[in-house]
C-alpha cells in the first residue's frame, strides 16, 4: 500500500511541477512573428476640425490579440494623447505627429502580455483660407436670339473654402463713379446674404449679388471697371480691367492690373461662345 501511494505522488508532482513538461502557453496563441503596424488617419486636415487615428496593421491577424491603443499626438497645439475611441480637434496650424502604440495579449494566463509601437503619422493642419476669387473675362460678339450680340463681359466669382472664416464677405463693381455691391455680413456658410445691387447706364451695366459681381460693355463704349473682394473689411483681391470697341460689335475686355493680398486668385479667358460656368459659393 505505501508503495502505490508513493508511486502516485511522483506522478501527480511530473504533472503540476514546473518545468516537468507543462506547456508555457495556451495551444490556441500563437504570436505574430513580426509586430507593427502605420498609424493610420488623414494626412491633412483644416483648422477645427475633429479627426481620430486607427492603426493599420502588418500581419492581418495582430488585430485578435490587441486589447488598447494609444496615440500620442504632438505639434504646434502642445501634446495629447487618445485612446483609440477619442478624437482631437487642433487648434493650432502648423505640422504634428502622431505616434501610437497598442497592448497585445494571449489570454492565457501564462504568456506576457507585450507592448507594441507602430509607425508615425503626420498630420497638416491647414489654416483657415480667405475666399478664392475668380475673374472671368469674354470679349463680346457672341449671337443672342433675335439677332443681337452680346456685350464684352468681366465677371468676379467668389469661392469658399470647406471652412471660411466666419467674417464678412462683400463682393464689389464700380465703374465710371458707380458702384454695386453685396455683403455677406456673417461670412461665407452663413444663409443671410444682402441685397443684390445694379447699376445701368448707356451701353454698360454694373452689378452684384451674392458671391458674384460683374461689368458688362456694349460697343462702341470705351470705358474701365474694377472688382474687388473683401473680408473682415480687408481687400483680399482686387482686378481692373478695361473695356475697348473692336469691329462688328467685338468689343474687347482685357486685365489692366491685379492684386492677391490674402488670398488665391484665378483669371480665366473664355472663348467667345464658351458659356459662363454655374456659380458656386
Amino acid at each position: 500500500m505505501i508503495r502505490r501511494l508513493l508511486s502516485l505522488a511522483i506522478v501527480l508532482t511530473a504533472v503540476v511541477a514546473p518545468g516537468g513538461g507543462a506547456r508555457a502557453q495556451d495551444p490556441g496563441c500563437t504570436w505574430p512573428a513580426a509586430p507593427g503596424g502605420q498609424v493610420t488617419g488623414p494626412d491633412q486636415i483644416q483648422l477645427g476640425e475633429t479627426t481620430s487615428f486607427g492603426v493599420e496593421f502588418d500581419q492581418p491577424g495582430e488585430n485578435d490579440y490587441v486589447i488598447d491603443r494609444v496615440f500620442d499626438v504632438d505639434g504646434p497645439g502642445g501634446h495629447v494623447t487618445l485612446s483609440e475611441s477619442e478624437a482631437v480637434t487642433p487648434t493650432v496650424a502648423g505640422t504634428y505627429t502622431v505616434n501610437g502604440h497598442w497592448t497585445e495579449t494571449c489570454g492565457d494566463g501564462v504568456t506576457p502580455d507585450r507592448t507594441v509601437t507602430g509607425r508615425p503619422l503626420t498630420v497638416v493642419v491647414k489654416g483657415l483660407q480667405a475666399p478664392t476669387a475668380f475673374l472671368l473675362l469674354q470679349d463680346g460678339g457672341r449671337r443672342l436670339p433675335g439677332g443681337r450680340r452680346a456685350g464684352a463681359v468681366a465677371e468676379l466669382r467668389v469661392e469658399c473654402d470647406a471652412h471660411p472664416l466666419p467674417d464678412a464677405v462683400q463682393v464689389i463693381a464700380s465703374s465710371g463713379g458707380a458702384t454695386a455691391a453685396v455683403t455677406r455680413p456673417r461670412g461665407c456658410t452663413a444663409h443671410r446674404l444682402g441685397r443684390s445691387a445694379s447699376r445701368h447706364g448707356h451701353r454698360w451695366s454694373i452689378g452684384a449679388s451674392d458671391f458674384d459681381s460683374g461689368a458688362t460693355v456694349y460697343s462702341p463704349v470705351r470705358r474701365a471697371a474694377r472688382f474687388e473682394l473683401r473680408s473682415a473689411g480687408v481687400a483680399v483681391a482686387s482686378f481692373d480691367v478695361r473695356f475697348s470697341p473692336r469691329p462688328k460689335h467685338r468689343e474687347h475686355v482685357s486685365l489692366a492690373a491685379s492684386r492677391c493680398a490674402d488670398g488665391p486668385c484665378e483669371v480665366h479667358r473664355l472663348g467667345p461662345t464658351q458659356p459662363f460656368p454655374p456659380l458656386s459659393g
